[in-house]
């Protein structure tokens, strides 16, 4: 239980600290213009921080795979999740 509970806290560290380095790198990266979208994305990935803040906070550790593209326990994921995202 204390293993579960001090990870759900190094976590939660990890994804404040994501959305800081992200902060700090789109700061100091390009406008970002709506009318050009790759542009603007590799204006982001350019800027050192916010890729750090990136990969860190969006891609999940080694062999997680996350809820969605592994199945919790055991159980296989459905094709169609249904999840959009928010």
């Amino acid at each position: 239980m204390i293993a579960g509970l001090l990870l759900a806290v190094g976590c939660a560290l990890a994804g404040g600290v994501a959305v800081l380095l992200k902060q700090r790198g789109a700061v100091a990266a390009l406008v970002v213009v709506p009318r050009h979208p790759v542009r603007s994305a590799i204006g982001l990935f350019r800027s050192k921080w916010w890729t750090v803040g990136w990969l860190d906070r969006d891609s999940p550790p080694q062999g997680a795979g996350g809820v969605l593209g592994s199945g919790v326990q055991g159980f296989p994921t459905p094709a169609r999740v249904g999840w959009r995202g928010f």
